[in-house]
């Protein structure tokens, strides 16, 4: 029987590789620090050479990432990645959870040409130690919550509303698509049209989409 798969604690990089059997290509998601999600990234401008490997330092890992649509989804690695100039990219595959919005594969590109140095000793990810971490039990606060919040930074703001507009999302009171240029970004991570959430904000203390309670977020200041 073949060893369990350890699970991974983090990656020693920001972004993650897909791989597309259908057309052969990849597409990358990276990790918004101040989000703690991962969103979708691309390669700007795609390098003429992508060359792919497989490490001799793991070996076959699974972990739980959360995606910028607050879904959980586990994936796991068989040890190969790309090598896009000095970056060590990990290929990973979507093992249960979130299906992966198809708006996130948008852009795709074709590399991994394996070559003669295929095997190589590259640390990519460390392990956590110790049994699986269990979720904690979360208790409500219910007095005073919203007074503990803190509102988001602008850059993150930024970030989040800029990738909603890029998967084209709309807000859900004024119906029209998301800009970063005019979005409100709330403490829950939902983008709305900036006006329209501060009106709505004006009369309530929770979040229109998911009703918790929240702070918004200007993403942008013209």
């Amino acid at each position: 029987m073949p060893p369990a798969a350890e699970r991974i604690d983090n990656f020693v990089g920001n972004r993650i590789a897909f791989y597309k059997p259908r057309k052969h290509t990849y597409y990358l998601m990276a990790w918004a620090n101040g989000a703690r999600y991962w969103i979708s990234s691309q390669l700007n401008p795609v390098p003429a050479i992508i060359s792919k490997h497989k490490t001799r330092t793991h070996r076959n890992s699974i972990v739980t990432i959360r995606i910028s649509n607050g879904r959980n989804m586990e994936i796991s690695s068989a040890c190969e990645y790309l090598r896009v100039g000095n970056e060590n990219i990990p290929i990973v595959k979507r093992v249960s959870g979130a299906t992966m919005p198809t708006s996130f594969s948008r852009f795709d590109f074709i590399g991994g040409v394996a070559g003669a140095d295929y095997l190589r000793d590259t640390n990519l990810w460390t392990l956590v130690v110790g049994p699986a971490p269990v979720a904690p039990i979360v208790v409500p606060v219910v007095i005073g919550t919203r007074a503990l919040l803190e509102p988001l930074p602008k850059r993150i703001a930024w970030l989040i509303a800029d990738d909603a507009s890029k998967n084209n999302e709309t807000c859900s009171i004024a119906l029209d698509p998301i800009s970063p240029l005019t979005a409100g970004v709330t403490t829950c991570f939902h983008c709305f049209d900036n006006d329209s959430i501060a009106n709505w904000m004006a009369t309530h203390d929770t979040c229109p989409q998911c009703r918790k309670k929240c702070l918004v977020t200007k993403a942008f200041d013209g």
